[in-house]
């Protein structure tokens, strides 16, 4: 098995085929939520998730301010996809050391099936709760 990926969540490849992500601790830790603060002064780079709904229509994106980027997307600030589709619930994250491994790990996930992204949210966010509101605490 190769494991491909940057971040806790990784695609394995196994036998030349793809498989949705996982969550077994045999392979990788759980990703978990929790605070996005970097104490270390590192800057700090994001890929992220959002929904329309629960299942319902996903954007994938990049930011090194994920709260700022999150608040232009539920503000409508730009013209877009998301403006266009109602997609404000952030739902999902991954948190990287520089924009390189930030970039490739958005362009990975936006090669992914629907089915796949939507497994890896809910191994991080079975109820898909809005995660916006936690970014600052």
């Amino acid at each position: 098995m190769t494991v491909w990926g940057s971040g806790k969540a990784v695609l394995h490849f196994v036998s030349g085929q793809s498989v949705p992500p996982t969550t077994c601790s045999a392979c990788h830790p759980r990703l978990d939520r929790g605070s996005i603060a970097t104490n270390s002064g590192i800057m700090a780079y994001y890929i992220y998730i959002l929904a329309s709904r629960q299942r319902g229509t996903l954007y994938v994106g990049v930011t090194n301010d994920l709260a700022r980027r999150v608040h232009e997307h539920r503000e409508k600030q730009a013209d877009g996809f998301t403006r266009q589709h109602g997609v404000t619930r952030l739902v999902y994250y991954e948190t990287f050391g520089s924009p390189e491994e930030a970039i490739a790990r958005e362009k990975r996930l936006k090669r992914w099936n629907r089915a796949w992204k939507i497994q890896a949210i809910e191994a991080f966010n079975p109820d898909w709760e809005d995660l916006y509101e936690d970014l600052n605490r």
